[in-house]
């Protein structure tokens, strides 16, 4: 039997918000291609795209926690955090987050796994 997608999402964000980072890659694979395409919609410049990407996944790892209850419709919630950052980035009203938004790609990394990440964005991720 196949879960649907609408299922799938939901279990790896309760997954995400128990500090699962490997659910965190999946669900940043399954993600990724529908939230670029939402902020690259909203941006007049594409050269801003991969740092909103990044503070939308960063806000998602931190958020998590508040959005595993049954029938969360996760697809519309990433899309919908990716939306408004890149709204603000637009405007230039763009508000920190849990990490600053210089350092979003770095703290994006260090969720993902991936080497070279900063002392700051670590202690910003394990906080």
């Amino acid at each position: 039997m196949e879960i649907d997608d609408h299922t799938v999402l939901g279990l790896l964000v309760t997954r995400v918000a128990a500090g699962d980072r490997a659910a965190f890659r999946r669900l940043y694979a399954r993600l990724h291609t529908a939230v670029c395409d939402q902020v690259d919609e909203i941006l007049s410049r594409s050269a801003d795209v991969p740092a909103v990407v990044s503070s939308t996944f960063v806000e998602v790892w931190w958020l998590a926690r508040h959005h595993t209850a049954p029938g969360t419709d996760v697809r519309r919630w990433i899309t919908g955090i990716a939306a408004v950052r890149a709204t603000e980035r637009e405007r230039g009203t763009e508000r920190g987050g849990p990490v600053p938004p210089e350092a979003s790609h770095v703290a994006l990394g260090q969720l993902l796994g991936e080497s070279g990440t900063s002392a700051r964005a670590r202690r910003a991720i394990s906080a």
